[in-house]
């Protein structure tokens, strides 16, 4: 346990040191810039979060050259530092001052707040219950640590090219003869608890804001609740989390800047890093790019800023592409697209059948199913008998999204404007792949 705090601690600060990159050269004088942390506690939260963000973007572009050990994070992180403090010392020190006052946590609300981050150091003490934990994302962090992205090693096992810039983070931060692979997970988890906590008691104590109180407190309510998201994040490798982070980071500026501001959030340069920090972690993030070509239609009018998140796209973007290439032969893997003929890519037939198991194995939950192409064919109507497998959680807020749509009927502007795009990608989710993992975006 104690070596467990001690890692915990160490992956904290080396987080916090690479989140102030992107909070230095990205935040701006908006409103909506504002909303990203109300307390110093959430400050440190968010620093941390930015810094995976970044780390996972520099682990991208390091993964195509070099292995990634822990021995060059040190060494780049020390060098980052010097740079950083002695070139924005002056913006260090404003940013410092600038940070909000908060009340001390007192009676029950400090008591629940560390018992949740016990339980959370405790349970990533614990063997995990996640399947795919030992199927194939230990060996994606060891293969990330001792070699670079290698040509064709997904043919020794098809699952090695479902990597992700998590899986190559937990890699960057894993120590030879250390088995600690979980607690990059368990940082998450307890971070991004305190990120919420601290937001719901801002707006608590404030009083003037009982919604966004509520709001706050729900979502702790539901991510203490569902399986996936707290509890069987602290104590595997899984990567699903950082995804629905960044979705919760982006829906939390949008609510805010609705309920406080009366509308859309202004052009952030954070809200589009964030947005495209998803894709680096998993493809299927893609849904975040709705909610961000919707954001970027509302301020199509500024050159500037789409200029800043088409080079962002291909910043985050293109060494996930190009690992994939390198790995598999298929630059989108496991969709079955490539370009010209490698010779060291999987063989097509093997990656129709792997992401034919991924699509049923989401519809069907835990249920059994045969993997095949004439199977999915035949079991084509699937949302009756999916729909019945969810968790009560999960039915209850597809049901709510979809009685969303009373939204159109109100007077206020805003509520009707943005009902229809939240329907759109309820739908579009639902038709494409039920994934259950991000059930928040409902």
């Amino acid at each position: 346990m104690l070596q467990q705090f001690l890692y915990i601690l160490f992956i904290s600060l080396i987080c916090c040191s690479w989140g102030l990159i992107p909070l230095l050269l990205l935040k701006r004088s908006l409103w909506a810039d504002a909303v990203w942390y109300r307390s110093r506690a959430g400050f440190i939260a968010f620093l941390f979060l930015l810094g995976c963000m970044s780390l996972g973007l520099l682990c991208s572009w390091l993964y195509l050259f070099i292995p990634l050990r822990w021995t060059t994070l040190l060494a780049l992180t020390g060098l980052q530092l010097l740079i950083t403090v002695g070139s924005g010392r002056a913006r260090i020190k404003n940013l410092l001052s600038s940070l909000p006052a908060s009340a001390p946590l007192k009676g029950l609300p400090l008591l629940f707040s560390i018992t949740c981050i016990l339980l959370f150091v405790l349970l990533g003490c614990l063997p995990t219950a996640n399947t795919d934990t030992h199927i194939y994302h230990l060996q994606v962090v060891e293969w990330a640590s001792t070699y670079r992205a290698t040509h064709g090693i997904v043919n020794l096992f098809p699952r090695l090219g479902l990597g992700s810039n998590w899986l190559l983070l937990i890699g960057f931060f894993h120590i030879p003869g250390q088995q600690l692979f979980f607690c990059l997970n368990t940082c998450l988890v307890i971070w991004l608890f305190v990120w919420l906590f601290h937001q719901w008691h801002y707006h608590w104590r404030n009083g003037s804001q009982r919604g966004l109180s509520l709001f706050y407190f729900l979502l702790l309510a539901y991510s203490l609740f569902d399986w996936e998201l707290f509890r069987d994040s602290a104590s595997s490798t899984s990567y699903d989390l950082i995804v629905t982070t960044c979705m919760l980071l982006l829906l939390c500026c949008w609510v805010e800047c609705i309920l406080l501001d009366g509308k859309a959030p202004a052009a952030s340069l954070l809200f589009v890093f964030i947005a495209f920090s998803a894709l680096g972690f998993k493809l299927s993030g893609f849904f975040l790019l709705i909610l961000l070509a919707y954001h970027l239609f509302c301020h199509r009018r500024r050159l500037s800023y789409l200029i800043f998140a088409a080079c962002s796209f291909l910043l985050i973007v293109t060494p996930v592409l190009v690992k994939n290439y390198i790995i598999t032969g298929y630059p989108l893997f496991p969709l079955p697209l490539t370009i010209g003929n490698p010779d060291w890519r999987l063989p097509g037939g093997m990656v129709s059948l792997l992401n034919n198991y991924i699509v049923l194995s989401n519809r069907f939950l835990n249920g059994p199913f045969v993997n095949s192409a004439a199977f999915r064919e035949l079991h084509a109507v699937w949302f009756g008998s999916w729909f019945k497998a969810l968790g009560p959680q999960h039915k209850l807020i597809i049901l709510l999204s979809i009685l969303s749509f009373i939204l159109l009927f109100f007077r206020k502007k805003w509520l009707a404007q943005h009902a229809p795009f939240r329907i759109f990608i309820l739908l579009l989710l639902l038709l494409l792949r039920p994934l259950l993992k991000y059930s928040l975006l409902f």
